[in-house]
């Protein structure tokens, strides 16, 4: 998302949308409490008057722009995944959820760590959905036979959690955390394949090494 971009009026719910769409890199950028309606106003060259129209309030706006950014990063999920292998489209689960995560500046983390209703927005509206997706795609792969079938799925989606929340904690630069982030990943997932599985993603692993 491209931050100072001139926002033209339109009408009604498509005018909200944008504003909301676009203050997300606001609040990325800077943070929650960095992020004033003043800031929004001056970036998107449009009154306050316009923006209050839509948002009663900075909470309001917020929240707006998260949920339209977890609904843009399900939707790309759930297309990327279709017509995937279980094992492949688990890793693009990974992968994508890695860059809605990795998105924010570290002041937005800190903000959002404090803030209960962000911490409520997103178990309610993206971890319970995106724990559903991983879920569903495990049973399948132990249907398969891809997959040890004593795993535990919860316990699975309790660590690459644990992966997913830290993951930008150490002082890398953006390439190498996604891909250390990745390489965690595929370790685990290998932890609770069967042969036939880690054979999979051997070969799943081999084919990303070529395309890059």
């Amino acid at each position: 998302m491209r931050l100072g971009n001139k926002i033209s009026s339109g009408v009604g719910n498509n005018t909200k949308h944008r504003i909301a769409e676009m203050s997300a890199g606001f609040f990325a950028r800077y943070g929650i409490k960095g992020t004033t309606m003043e800031l929004v106003s001056e970036e998107l060259h449009i009154s306050k008057r316009t923006i209050y129209e839509y948002f009663p309030d900075k909470t309001a706006l917020l929240t707006e722009s998260i949920r339209i950014c977890i609904d843009n990063n399900l939707k790309e999920i759930r297309m990327k995944i279709v017509g995937s292998g279980c094992l492949q489209a688990l890793m693009s689960t990974a992968d994508l959820a890695y860059k809605l995560f990795a998105m924010p500046h570290p002041a937005f983390r800190r903000d959002a760590a404090k803030s209960r209703e962000v911490r409520e927005l997103l178990d309610t509206e993206y971890r319970k959905p995106l724990s559903g997706i991983v879920v569903g795609l495990l049973t399948q792969a132990k249907i398969e036979g891809l997959v040890v079938a004593g795993t535990d799925t919860a316990k699975v989606m309790e660590l690459a959690e644990g992966l997913l929340l830290s993951s930008g904690e150490e002082p890398l630069d953006r390439r190498n955390m996604h891909e250390a982030f990745l390489y965690a990943v595929r370790i685990c997932l290998t932890g609770i394949c069967t042969e036939n599985g880690r054979t999979k993603l051997e070969t799943i692993n081999n084919q990303e090494k070529q395309e890059r």
